[in-house]
Formats: C-alpha cells, sequence, structure tokens
C-alpha cells in the first residue's frame, strides 16, 4: 500500500466531520467534497550515515462548500472555520496519533504549510474550493544494514 492510501485511510478514520469518504487526486465539484492530493511526492530530505533518511510527504486537502457571492450570510465563514478546524486538527496530532507507515518508517511530525487555505470560486454553480497544504515528516530506516 503506498503513503498516500496509508495517509487517505488515516484521515478517514481519525478526522471525525470526514464521515468516511475522502477522495484521492480527484476534487469533484460537489458541496461537501473532501480530497487528498499528491503535490510533490515522497522527497528525501537527509540522508544519515547510516543509511537511513528524512523523508517529506507533501499532500493538500481539498474542501468544497457552498459559497454565497453577496457575502450576507454565514455561508463562507462557516465553510472558512470548516477549513480551519481541519488544518488545526492536523497541527496538533500527538505522535501517538501518527499514521503507521510500516516497520522500518517512523513518522515525526505532521503539519500544516499553509497558514491560509487558497480559495477558488465557481460563480456558475456557486461554490467554493478551500486547500491547504500539509507535510508528514518521517524516518525511512529500510535501506539500514543490520
Amino acid at each position: 500500500m503506498s503513503l498516500y492510501n496509508i495517509v487517505n485511510e488515516w484521515l478517514v478514520n481519525n478526522y471525525t466531520p470526514i464521515g468516511g469518504w475522502l477522495y484521492f487526486n480527484a476534487t469533484p465539484m460537489i458541496i461537501g467534497t473532501v480530497a487528498m492530493n499528491s503535490v510533490s511526492g515522497d522527497k528525501t530530505v537527509k540522508k544519515y550515515i547510516d543509511g537511513s533518511k528524512q523523508n517529506e510527504l507533501i499532500f493538500a486537502i481539498d474542501m468544497v462548500t457552498a459559497h454565497d457571492a453577496q457575502g450576507t450570510s454565514d455561508t463562507n465563514m462557516l465553510a472558512l472555520q470548516e477549513v480551519e478546524n481541519f488544518s488545526t486538527w492536523l497541527d496538533n496530532i500527538k505522535s501517538s496519533n501518527f499514521p503507521d507507515f510500516g516497520d522500518y518508517k517512523k513518522v515525526q511530525k505532521v503539519e500544516v504549510l499553509t497558514s491560509v487555505p487558497s480559495l477558488l470560486i465557481n460563480s456558475e454553480q456557486m461554490l467554493a474550493k478551500y486547500q491547504f497544504q500539509a507535510r508528514i515528516i518521517y524516518i525511512d530506516e529500510s535501506e539500514v544494514i543490520r
């Protein structure tokens, strides 16, 4: 199973508002859609003398909501609050709740990279797509000589 699959399942099982479904590398413009999209893949940040590596896995979270073009209702503020709730939850994950990457890959940190989500508005359908990026930093010891 790929690391992205592991993260996808981990999010579905641990972040309650997702409700059991999270799209991967596709963001249908339907109200309530939450999607995880790969950004730059699995990148080695540091290599150590023992053969272990510090890697980062970057991903984006997209959330599609209704949009009030007039801005006179609570719709837009409630949508932004849900996006902030999700990013805050990710930033506050404790090590005991990190995703399990397997025997030789230990997650060190989960963090949100964007403090303000990007916003794409579809004015014809009255939809908004909010996106923020996050990363997981982990140690890969799969090539360590034992």
